[in-house]
């Protein structure tokens, strides 16, 4: 069945509203503005700004999963509790807090000389989603060497990286000793609900590991 013209404008719509609002997360830089306290396409997620932050994994289209983690959030009843979905728009910003950072994967070859730091903190040039890029590479990279995990986090000043985009059948993945992965596409879903106050090791992320019902 084709979609209608007027379907189809209404979806651009609300991408574009969606859009506004990605762009107005509290703690995102505005790289047209002088607030120095925050870093280009990152989103910093302190005590201030929330008291506990859920990171799910993609969903892909999973209604149950979505559904679930809806109501395990109760983001209604928590005002200060921040969600993160991966995979409803495909990639996004990352999300560093307390030593840990939350990015959609990590770049392939993070320990070789090339990846272009700098997209943290100036505005992306569209085309950078399409070629083989940093952003590119950032937003599609499956590369879980621990000498590259390790790479990035040097990178991205931390301690520990919580990824998504790469599917599992237990909803999670521990590649090596400073990365977890969570999955939300398969049958069993798992999502983290970590506090903003203080860093938390490499093992007690991993404990902190829930499955949707």
């Amino acid at each position: 069945m084709l979609a209608s013209i007027p379907y189809i404008e209404r979806i651009i719509e609300q991408y574009n509203r969606a859009t506004e609002v990605n762009f107005a997360t509290p703690g995102r830089y505005d790289c047209n503005k002088s607030d120095s306290s925050q870093q280009g396409t990152v989103v910093w997620i302190t005590p201030r700004l929330a008291d506990e932050v859920i990171i799910t994994g993609d969903l892909h289209g999973h209604r149950r999963h979505f559904n679930s983690i809806r109501k395990m959030a109760a983001l209604d009843a928590n005002p200060r509790r921040h969600l993160v979905l991966q995979e409803v728009c495909h990639g996004g910003p990352t999300y560093p807090q307390n030593g840990g950072c939350m990015s959609h994967s990590i770049p392939e070859n993070a320990d070789s000389p090339g990846f272009d730091k700098t997209i943290f903190t100036r505005p992306l040039d569209p085309a950078e989603l399409y070629e083989r890029s940093s952003v590119f590479d950032l937003l599609w990279g499956r590369d879980f060497r621990p000498e590259n995990a390790g790479a990035f986090a040097k990178i991205v000043d931390a301690r520990i990286l919580i990824t998504g985009h790469e599917p599992g059948s237990e909803g999670y993945a521990s590649p090596n000793d400073v990365q977890v992965i969570v999955d939300c596409c398969g049958e069993k879903g798992c999502y983290l609900m970590l506090p903003t106050d203080r860093e938390l090791s490499h093992e007690e992320i991993v404990e902190r590991i829930e499955w949707l019902d």
